[in-house]
């Protein structure tokens, strides 16, 4: 017995031994010489230019321009129409009932303080949102937390055939006194 503990012993003795061995014989890694070397660097690219101004200016880029017709225009209107009701969660009408407030409203004038759009857009004139001729829009609380917005178009008066119109559940829609002729474009 006490043999078997003695080889035992010599073969864990031996076994330390050769792990020391080949642990301090093998190759020590080569330290690198700057000159002899070509470094490789990672370079990060460039950042994007980020917009930090308002969320709601960039959907006003192209209101207005000469490029573009009344459709694309309440487009845009959409849009922001849109995406101040997904801001503003119950969003209560009763206080955006006119361009005045909707101005206000957008500009900051809300609960939560948040500028959705410049007040120094070329959209607004004298505190309202005006269409591409500088008449004010008028402004259709829908009592759903939705908002119509009318531009009353080239003729400045409201309810004639050159109106337009951004209606949430139709999209941008003419005036017409027919309803089966009002022509329908496609929702923003």
């Amino acid at each position: 017995m006490a043999k078997s503990r003695t080889i035992i012993l010599a073969l864990l003795l031996l076994a330390g031994l050769a792990a020391l061995i080949i642990f301090w014989l093998r190759p020590a890694p080569l330290e690198s010489d700057s000159d002899s070397e070509t470094e490789t660097t990672t370079v990060a690219p460039e950042p994007e230019e980020v917009y930090t101004g308002p969320s709601g200016n960039q959907f006003l880029e192209e209101h207005g321009s000469p490029d573009h017709d009344l459709i694309h225009d309440m487009e845009l209107m959409g849009r922001v129409m849109h995406n101040m009701t997904i801001l503003f969660k119950n969003l209560d009408t009763r206080y955006v009932a006119t361009n005045e407030q909707l101005s206000a409203f957008l500009t900051g004038e809300n609960p939560g303080r948040l500028e959705y759009l410049d007040p120094d857009l070329p959209i607004f004139k004298d505190g309202v949102m005006t269409d591409r001729w500088g008449q004010p829009y008028m402004v259709h609380p829908l009592g759903t937390g939705s908002i119509e917005v009318r531009s009353i178009g080239a003729d400045g008066i409201p309810y004639t055939d050159d109106d337009m119109r951004y209606h949430p559940a139709e999209g941008v829609v003419g005036n017409k006194s027919d309803p089966n002729q009002i022509p329908v474009w496609d929702q923003p």
